[in-house]
């Protein structure tokens, strides 16, 4: 990386050259008064030798979340483009609101080159977090995407991740198993970018992690071992919702995305094996968590419908969970 202290001039230099961006940051908020100006604290901070514009989207927000974008957009008038949007062009999926419409939308009036993301709840704490991942992709053109470490924070508790990232060589088919990019912390050349988004179904839930697979088809994504940015995990949210039912429904709908990707693509057989064992457990996790007999029948018939003997072990747990003792102790496992 670049001498931190010419960065600092060289950021303060040319803050007004926003006419060819080399950088936009993708920033959309919807009802966050209470993060965003962190979150927008955290881009503006940023130290590079290159210019960068923030792109935000606002959905309409009713909590003061518009009052403060639009204070910051007219105090950074040189870095921020804000985009106010309506209500009415909201996206639905399963009857609930979905962000994808206002997303897109910021996606398409960036100028930059390359693309950040930072969602109106997440924030970046690396002030040099844009200017390593530069450095990176600029001198090392066979990659398209690079990626960071990052915390997480729940209830007023960071954690910091371990680094399991590095030793990951098959980004591809690790995907598949499970997702370990948080996408606050993704810098992808905008044309791979758009031809990712161009190629996934309007309907998916996980739109990060569907972007991220279709890019590992064609793309290398490199990874950075830096702590950049926090991610923060709130409740009744999609991916965290406090309805043990929503939660299930979420993760079907990213199993059912997998395959689609498996029908498309070739993966290999040991990732799909580990992503079947996944869902077994958790069709038995939300089994035992709802005493539903549904969930139940539909394991059964995922293991019958695959007919694989290594799956046969989560019918014997079905059977002993029949036993009072062993239902209690597992649904207290999983409640807490």
């Amino acid at each position: 990386m670049k001498n931190p202290k010419i960065l600092e001039e060289i950021s303060l230099n040319r803050k007004n050259d926003l006419v060819n961006p080399l950088v936009s940051i993708c920033c959309v908020t919807y009802n966050q008064c209470a993060y965003i100006s962190q979150t927008l604290d955290g881009i503006l901070m940023q130290k590079t030798n290159f210019s960068y514009e923030i792109c935000l989207g606002e959905d309409g927000s009713m909590d003061g979340t518009k009052e403060i974008c639009q204070k910051y957009a007219e105090k950074n008038s040189d870095r921020i483009r804000l985009f106010e949007r309506s209500r009415k062009d909201v996206i639905f999926i399963n009857n609930k609101p979905t962000g994808k419409f206002n997303f897109y939308e910021t996606l398409k009036e960036s100028k930059g080159k390359y693309i950040a993301v930072c969602e109106g709840d997440d924030y970046w704490t690396d002030p040099y977090k844009l200017q390593k991942q530069i450095d990176f992709l600029e001198g090392n053109n066979e990659y398209d995407m690079v990626h960071t470490n990052f915390s997480t924070l729940k209830n007023g508790i960071i954690k910091n991740r371990p680094d399991k990232v590095s030793s990951i060589k098959d980004v591809k088919n690790q995907l598949l198993i499970k997702n370990f990019i948080g996408t606050l912390t993704i810098c992808v050349k905008k044309n791979v970018l758009l031809d990712a988004c161009a190629n996934i179904s309007s309907n998916y839930l996980s739109v990060d992690l569907a972007i991220a697979m279709q890019i590992s088809q064609k793309s290398k994504i490199g990874y950075l071992k830096d702590n950049t940015a926090v991610y923060r995990i709130s409740n009744n949210t999609a991916s965290n919702s406090t309805s043990a039912y929503d939660q299930l429904f979420f993760i079907r709908t990213a199993f059912q995305m997998k395959n689609d990707f498996i029908n498309k693509y070739q993966y290999s057989q040991t990732a799909i094996n580990k992503l079947n064992h996944r869902w077994c457990r958790v069709l038995f996790k939300y089994y035992i968590k709802l005493g539903d007999s549904a969930i139940k029948f539909e394991l059964n018939k995922f293991i019958q419908d695959r007919k694989k003997k290594s799956l046969w072990i989560y019918k014997f747990i079905l059977l002993i969970s029949r036993l009072d003792l062993t239902r209690k102790m597992l649904k207290k496992l999983w409640s807490n």
